[in-house]
């Protein structure tokens, strides 16, 4: 999907070199992501705490750089849905990684 985001930005911006960057930009985004699902998936079909803790820290650092990101878009283009969709994708961010954090300390008392 990122990518598709991508792409259209390249289109609209007529193939310049905004575009080929952000179109870059989204498809690095999108392999960082996959990987580090990656580490989630091997992780817990492996029980290792030291990969699920790898990938805690990964999305806590992925959540600051992309609410750091969208605060600064919405310091620039202020409109009002923004707020309400970065406190709404962060919210849910934030769940996901308590809920990875709790697995992991469940995988610690089973003695994995």
């Amino acid at each position: 999907m990122t990518i598709l985001f991508g792409m259209a930005a390249w289109a609209i911006t007529g193939g310049g070199e905004l575009g080929r960057l952000s179109f870059v930009g989204m498809t690095l985004q999108t392999v960082i992501h996959f990987v580090v699902a990656c580490v989630l998936i091997h992780g817990v079909r492996k029980n290792n705490r030291r990969l699920l803790w790898a990938w805690i820290w990964a999305r806590g650092v992925e959540l600051l750089t992309d609410g750091s990101k969208l605060l600064i878009k919405f310091l620039i283009y202020i409109n009002s849905v923004t707020p309400v969709v970065v406190l709404l994708v962060g919210g849910i961010s934030i769940f996901n990684i308590f809920v990875g954090r709790s697995y992991v300390l469940e995988v610690r008392l089973r003695g994995a």
